[in-house]
């Protein structure tokens, strides 16, 4: 039986809770968020433990607990973009502020602080320094789970995003049900962000790029002959026995449109997508030259909304798809650890995609599609400082409203 009520498995285990997260409402003031959010178990409000000094379980007869996502954007590349892209913070990532530490009153005035609940179950979050002064495209996510059992298996709540009050919503072109017709309950990152794709654009931004060049030689020598990433990485042409494997690793964006159309693309594709993720000294390793899509791959409604593919609407950002500070594609003597680094700034040296061409290239990858993209302007792995947006011409034949719009040739 599955751990959670899906189409095909209506029947789930007894005795474990279903949680359910609402976000009322959230507003700012200068940098500080206020979030009116309540969690339901079972239907009805949880009463989580008063706040202390300390840390301890927020929830009485569980551990761990959900956290908030704090996404945003700033003005980057001449425009005020359509994407979050959580300029200033390492990758793109957004910052997290779990329940816990607004509830430990040590963190009072450097995290923030929790309310007591209201008459209907509501709570009051007060996060200090969530948002930059001018930031744009404002939202606050809630993810994560409380720990059921141990070790895997816990039921885990769908994820929930609210954008700030007065700020523009950001873009629904994914209609979180149709992932449900193939992955039923489509559960990322151990289970802390479930169901809604509108969180997973929080984090897959446009410069998110993948971060397998920075696993130490520790790890990637240390690696099992006869474990599957041993196999996988012997397959990619990489040997993890030698010094500063992890370089060999390929790179590219995990800006949501692009990773996912690669992925789902498969097998279809003429070069295979091969994501190598590095987090917490373990490799993830995505081989997406294996899958086969279930459906109809040029069918885009099994995915989108019904008007949310029509093509790439303007102040999109270009994505990027390798990372670079000036020393780790184009120095000498480069490590992991220069791959990392890399990956926290914006830098003159990465290599970018053009925001169109991006989102095609992602499926439509042979030397003959590339060249049909340069040649209307778009521009594939050249340097963000020769980035060039805005001649992009793809809408002109690709458009909404154009003779070879998606929505009439796919």
């Amino acid at each position: 039986m599955a751990s959670n009520v899906t189409p095909h498995n209506p029947t789930i285990p007894a005795g474990l809770t279903t949680f359910t997260y609402e976000v009322k409402s959230a507003a700012v003031s200068g940098t500080t968020a206020t979030v009116v959010f309540r969690i339901n178990a079972d239907g009805t409000p949880v009463t989580l433990n008063a706040a202390a000094a300390g840390g301890s379980a927020s929830l009485t007869g569980y551990t761990g607990g959900p956290s908030f996502l704090l996404a945003y954007a700033l003005d980057q590349e001449g425009v005020s973009p359509v994407d979050y892209n959580n300029l200033g913070l390492a990758n793109g990532q957004p910052k997290t502020v779990s329940i816990a530490d607004l509830r430990d009153t040590n963190k009072a005035l450097t995290v923030g602080t929790l309310s007591a609940p209201d008459a209907s179950g509501y709570y009051t979050a007060t996060i200090l320094s969530a948002f930059p002064a001018d930031a744009k495209l404002r939202s606050v996510g809630l993810q994560g789970y409380f720990t059921q059992v141990s070790p895997a298996g816990a039921r885990h709540a769908i994820s929930v995003v609210k954008a700030v009050t007065g700020d523009t919503v950001r873009r629904k072109v994914i209609d979180s049900a149709k992932c449900a017709k193939c992955h039923e309950w489509f559960e990322g990152h151990g289970g802390n962000r479930v169901y809604e794709v509108q969180l997973c654009v929080q984090c897959h931004v446009p410069g998110m790029t993948t971060s397998g060049r920075g696993a130490t030689d520790a790890y990637m020598n240390g690696l099992d002959p006869a474990s599957a990433t041993y196999a996988t990485l012997t397959s990619w042409g990489v040997d993890p026995t030698v010094a500063n494997a992890a370089l060999a690793l390929p790179q590219l964006t995990n800006n949501f449109k692009d990773m996912i159309h690669g992925i789902h693309a498969g097998k279809d594709r003429t070069e295979p997508f091969r994501d190598a993720r590095d987090f917490r000294n373990a490799l993830t390793l995505v081989d997406a030259g294996k899958i086969g899509f279930p459906g109809i791959l040029n069918n885009c409604q099994s995915c989108h909304t019904y008007n949310g593919y029509d093509g790439v609407p303007a102040k999109t950002l270009a994505s990027r798809q390798e990372a670079d500070n000036g020393v780790f594609l184009n120095g000498t003597n480069r490590t992991p650890a220069d791959a990392k680094a890399a990956l926290a700034t914006i830098n003159d040296d990465d290599m970018m995609t053009t925001p169109f061409t991006a989102s095609c290239v992602s499926c439509h990858d042979s030397s003959a599609a590339k060249a049909h993209m340069t040649l209307n302007g778009g521009q594939v792995l050249v340097k963000r400082t020769t980035l060039n947006s805005a001649a992009e011409s793809c809408a002109v034949c690709h458009g909404a409203s154009a003779e070879f719009a998606p929505s009439k040739v796919h």
